[in-house]
């Protein structure tokens, strides 16, 4: 088991999120992938085929934040989470390494690892979250959840 956990909820697009793991598999050192399927999804099969190597959920017409709480219950353990979008192309070896170690840092520097870690995507260049992470002890805080509030849909790469 690798110490962070990449939820990728999709719906719809099974080729995007082919490319999405591509990118995933080859730019990850320290992250396993959960996947969450929607059961009404007419490409429901060819998301198995695709992800077959990897564990997935399948629940109903739930909303994005719902899915991610769901998928983040059947994953204990992990020291951080991530919700990676089926069109997010992760291409910066190692990225999952550098965040961990930067948590790990923080907890030295803190002695708590209570904390929203983000990153510069090129774009926002850091000064808002691009992407959100959830440590395990945020993960506990929020009564073993990703997202607190109950809302249907989540943009995590333009968060907060």
């Amino acid at each position: 088991m690798n110490r962070v956990m990449a939820l990728c909820p999709t719906r719809f697009r099974p080729k995007k999120l082919k490319e999405a793991l591509v990118e995933f598999k080859a730019n990850s050192v320290t992250s396993d992938i959960f996947f969450g399927f929607q059961d009404n999804d007419p490409d429901l099969e060819e998301y198995k085929q695709i992800t077959k190597e990897h564990n997935h959920i399948i629940l109903g017409d739930i909303g994005m934040t719902y899915k991610v709480n769901e998928m983040i219950k059947q994953c204990p353990g992990y020291d951080g989470y991530w919700v990676l979008n089926d069109d997010q192309m992760t291409r910066t070896p190692g990225y999952d390494k550098a965040i961990i170690e930067k948590v790990d840092e923080f907890e030295k520097e803190h002695g708590h690892r209570i904390c929203i870690p983000y990153w510069r995507d090129g774009y926002n260049d850091g000064h808002s979250i691009c992407q959100s992470y959830c440590t395990k002890e945020m993960r506990d805080i929020l009564d073993g959840k990703y997202f607190p509030a109950p809302m249907r849909h989540y943009f995590s790469d333009n968060s907060y």
